[in-house]
C-alpha cells in the first residue's frame, strides 16, 4: 500500500497527511490489493484458467468447455461483473471507512470520483476537498495552531468554509444562485468548486 500512496500522492496537489483511502477516491484508482484481484481475475480469463476469488461473489469465472465464439462472449461479460463487483467492495469499504471523512461528504461514491475529479485540480480545492490544507481546525489537530477557530469564531474546517461561516456568504450566496437552496457538499457544490477554481 506504500507504494501506491506514493504513486496517488504525485497524482495530485494533495497534502501527504491525506488518508491512502482519499486519493484512492480523488484520484480514481482502486485500492492496490483490488487492482491485484482485477489482473489476477483477467489473466485467468484470457488463459482460460479457473480462478476463485473470495473477494468477489460466486462468480463462474471457468470457460471450460465453451466454443471460442461463446469464450470471447464470456470473457467480455465477466470483465464486465468483475468491475461492478470490484467497484461494489470498493464503494462498502469506502463507506464503512473512518478516514478521509470530509473527502466522503464531498465525493460519497468511491467508484464516481473518477467522474467528478478532474486530474487538475487546484491546489485550494484539493486542500479543502481533503479537509488537509491550511484549515486552523486541522492545523490544531496536527499541534500546528494554537487553537482551531476561524476568525468568525467557530471551528475552521472544510465544512464550516462552505457552508456556514459569515465571512464567505457573499461567495455562499453567488454557490446558492448557481447550483439552488438548499444543497449538500456532495456532487453540485464540488463540481461547482472545480468550475470556480479554474475560472
Amino acid at each position: 500500500m506504500a507504494v501506491q500512496r506514493s504513486i496517488l500522492l504525485l497524482m495530485g496537489r494533495y497534502s501527504r497527511t491525506t488518508s491512502t483511502e482519499a486519493l484512492q477516491v480523488l484520484t480514481g484508482c482502486l485500492p492496490l490489493d483490488m487492482e491485484v484481484v482485477r489482473a489476477a481475475v483477467r489473466y485467468g480469463l484470457r488463459r482460460g484458467i479457473e480462478v476463485r476469488v473470495p473477494m468477489l461473489r460466486a462468480l463462474r469465472l471457468s470457460m471450460a468447455d465453451m466454443t471460442e465464439d461463446y469464450r470471447l462472449w464470456f470473457r467480455e461479460r465477466m470483465y464486465g461483473e468483475v468491475e461492478e463487483e470490484l467497484n461494489r467492495e470498493w464503494r462498502n469499504r469506502w463507506r464503512a471507512s473512518t478516514k478521509g471523512r470530509t473527502t466522503f461528504s464531498f465525493v460519497p461514491d468511491a467508484a464516481g470520483g473518477r467522474r467528478l475529479v478532474s486530474t487538475e485540480m487546484p491546489y485550494a480545492v484539493a486542500r479543502l476537498v481533503t479537509g488537509h490544507g491550511m484549515l486552523r481546525a486541522k492545523m490544531f489537530e496536527m499541534g500546528l495552531a494554537t487553537d482551531p477557530y476561524c476568525a468568525c469564531g467557530d471551528p475552521e474546517t472544510a465544512e464550516h468554509i462552505i457552508m456556514e461561516c459569515d465571512l464567505y456568504d457573499d461567495l455562499r450566496c453567488i454557490m446558492w444562485r448557481r447550483v439552488g437552496f438548499p444543497f449538500c457538499l456532495a456532487g453540485d457544490v464540488f463540481s461547482l468548486l472545480l468550475e470556480n477554481a479554474s475560472a
